[in-house]
């Protein structure tokens, strides 16, 4: 690979972040637009600046990782679990897959009140909305990947005398790796897009605290970095669990994710 290739595709990533920035640094400076609607990128960095030296900005980031983490985790186990059995037994697959089907058109946005109302705003139902955003963004990858399994394979196995567990922890396991990881990047996407509805519930801490804070008070530029602070977290982690998915892909032998 050249040198400059690397150099190349960052120039290009980062070209229209670039003209982003300058277009809206233009429209804050000639006032096109109220400065209480847009605040200067200069006011933006200013406002990060005194977050971090206050320690708001840090704590935030934490807690909304853990948080973040904590649901992702959960839901990808339960997919995962959920995955496996749906896909291996028939009649557990047919009774309850016209259940769980249409809840995943269902945003978990649109469970907000009755979750507020059975569950209260504390931790626990962000920890429940982050879950349900999890698992419905991996569930299908996974079962999916289970209903794929080479029927080859299983036959081989079974004719070698293989035990359930055996057939299980052989085959089915490894052939479903790919799955899991590929749900598992899309259940964290899911899970970011809801971190913030859930940090809004009566928070006082997390990214969401900093955008809900900033709406209330009319601080517009706290409401510019909490938003740009999720997409670069977002970036980051997305770019994190790829480079992981590489070298796991090396293991299992593919290369897709």
């Amino acid at each position: 690979m050249s040198p400059r290739r690397p150099i190349v595709r960052a120039g290009i990533v980062l070209v229209p972040f670039i003209i982003a920035i300058i277009v809206w640094w233009v429209l804050a400076a000639m006032r096109l637009v109220p400065e209480l609607f847009l605040p200067s990128p200069l006011r933006v960095w200013d406002s990060a600046m005194q977050m971090l030296r206050s320690g708001l900005l840090l704590e935030s980031i934490g807690v909304s990782l853990l948080r973040l983490g904590s649901g992702w985790v959960l839901g990808v186990l339960l997919a995962t679990l959920a995955g496996w059995a749906l896909g291996m037994v028939d009649w557990l697959r047919r009774g309850v897959q016209p259940l769980l089907f249409p809840l995943r058109f269902v945003e978990p946005v649109a469970w907000l009140s009755l979750i507020i109302l059975w569950f209260g705003t504390g931790e626990s139902s962000k920890l429940i909305l982050l879950t349900y955003a999890s698992f419905f963004g991996s569930f299908l990858y996974i079962l999916t990947g289970v209903a794929g399994i080479d029927e080859t394979k299983l036959r081989a196995a079974q004719a070698l005398g293989a035990s359930r567990w055996q057939l299980f922890s052989t085959v089915i396991v490894p052939s479903t790796v790919p799955s899991i990881i590929s749900g598992a990047r899309i259940g964290m996407s899911y899970s970011f897009l809801t971190i913030v509805t859930a940090e809004m519930m009566d928070a006082s801490s997390g990214v969401g605290y900093i955008i809900k804070y900033g709406s209330v008070y009319m601080r517009m530029d706290q409401i510019f970095v909490g938003t740009i602070l999720v997409g670069l977290l977002g970036i980051g982690i997305d770019y994190a669990f790829r480079q992981a998915a590489k070298r796991l892909g090396r293991r299992y032998f593919f290369d897709h994710i």
